[in-house]
């Protein structure tokens, strides 16, 4: 049986749908984005997951203020033991610093 799909490599193989590729080809460049955020911006990322490094140079291109946190421990689901709560205090942190 055929699909119509693509397969992708963005350090992962995997399967797009042709509608989603077509819109992922249109999506915004981001790193020209991270330059136009003039808010506060948090970026938390999974020291496991995949996109560690690439939330690295988003941050690097943003304006302050802003924060990384790297949770080592976490998957892409952020699921793992502990993770959650370390998730939400972040979180948290972060709002409290920046509500008025």
């Amino acid at each position: 049986k055929r699909i119509d799909n693509y397969i992708l490599h963005a350090g992962i193989k995997f399967l797009m749908g042709k509608k989603m590729y077509n819109e992922w080809c249109t999506f915004p460049n981001i790193m020209a984005k991270m330059k136009q955020i003039y808010l506060p911006l948090l970026i938390i990322v999974a020291g496991k997951g995949i996109l560690s490094k690439r939330c690295q140079q988003y941050y690097k291109a943003a304006s302050q203020p802003k924060k990384l946190v790297i949770i080592e421990e976490a998957g892409h689901t952020f699921s793992e033991e502990g993770v959650e709560e370390q998730l939400f205090r972040e979180t948290v942190n972060w709002c409290k610093r920046f509500s008025k």
